[in-house]
């Protein structure tokens, strides 16, 4: 109904000639990340953390408005803070993905 392809983490759709894409998760999906007393090295969590949003930054479309961007944000921290990090810790990695994908435009 809403003509848009889904794939494994974005979902297409075309605009005119444009080809627009943005960041999809499916509903079935996990709703949390690693968890943060999993047996992984903490440099190693918070680099795979970031890594992911940098990843889900760069499947949404800059030619979407602000607040679909903004609402990848906020999802993604909610997931993190399901698993257990805290704000501080959650923020820290926010930061550090949104200026990795500002590194990449």
């Amino acid at each position: 109904p809403e003509n848009k392809l889904p794939t494994l983490d974005f979902k297409c759709w075309m605009e005119g000639n444009k080809v627009i894409y943005q960041y999809f998760q499916k509903p079935m999906s996990r709703k949390t990340v690693i968890h943060r007393n999993s047996a992984l090295g903490e440099n190693v969590k918070v680099a795979s953390l970031t890594q992911d949003l940098i990843r889900r930054m760069k499947n949404t479309s800059e030619l979407l408005p602000d607040s679909v961007r903004v609402n990848v944000v906020d999802g993604y921290t909610s997931q993190i803070l399901a698993s257990g990090y805290s704000w501080e810790q959650t923020k820290k990695i926010i930061i550090a993905g949104l200026k990795g994908y500002e590194g990449f435009c």
